[in-house]
């Protein structure tokens, strides 16, 4: 995600000027005696793509007008994915604390049926672990977009995080990071019933759940959500 883009920015790439064709690869593979030669300096050559100017969020001048506001209002953002490192040095101050319950003491203070959901939930493992190491760093990634410390340690979220606070709620997990329509559809619920005003989806479905589309409908939480950033789909397991 680029915050201001002057053009400067390139990708370059080095490619092979030639490729093999007849499948002579799957037949070397397959056992073939195919002698076929290592591609040397000569056969890349440099392709370079170049930004945009103009094609960026345009977050600067949003900053400087939310910065001279007086009064600004406190927002929770439940984000539903794989778990979120709560305890990131770009996310500490970042993440939601769950007001009714004390941490620790075994007790669902807030009779809301999660024990010590101190910040938020895990809906994959059902427990209050919201983050289980590197199978979350999508969830960890989306929350630093959002609400990553502006100014600390090199990348800056789009939001004040002293008003805008991450609920974490782990919907998603496994080396392959799926989850079901199930889990998300709690998570759902349960962000609304905490206070959470948006909710943010960057996951993707190949099939459909008439369930949760009605439960989305119904809420009047803001959804954000993923589309058109790939090809391949995050099915429900």
């Amino acid at each position: 995600m680029g915050f201001e883009n002057d053009g400067e920015f390139r990708l370059i790439e080095l490619v092979q000027k030639f490729k093999y064709v007849d499948n002579l690869y799957s037949e070397v593979n397959n056992g073939g005696n195919l002698s076929i030669p290592k591609p040397g300096p000569g056969n890349y050559e440099s392709k370079v793509t170049h930004a945009v100017s103009g094609i960026d969020i345009n977050i600067q001048p949003a900053w400087s007008l939310y910065d001279q506001a007086q009064n600004k209002r406190s927002v929770i953002v439940a984000i539903i994915d794989t778990g979120i490192d709560i305890n990131h040095q770009e996310l500490r101050n970042a993440i939601w604390t769950n007001p009714g319950e004390i941490d620790g003491d075994g007790i669902d203070n807030d009779g809301n049926g999660y024990v010590d959901d101190i910040h938020g939930w895990n809906f994959y493992s059902n427990n209050n672990k919201v983050f289980s190491g590197s199978e979350d760093s999508h969830g960890t990634h989306a929350a630093g977009t959002i609400s990553a410390s502006r100014g600390s340690y090199g990348i800056a979220g789009i939001t004040d995080n002293n008003y805008v606070k991450i609920m974490p709620l782990k919907a998603l997990g496994g080396k392959e990071g799926v989850g079901s329509p199930d889990a998300v559809i709690k998570a759902i619920k349960y962000a609304e019933e905490k206070g959470a005003s948006i909710c943010n989806l960057s996951m993707g479905t190949t099939g459909y759940s008439e369930e949760l589309a009605q439960t989305m409908k119904n809420s009047h939480m803001l959804f954000v959500v993923s589309c058109g950033n790939g090809g391949v789909f995050r099915p429900w397991l």
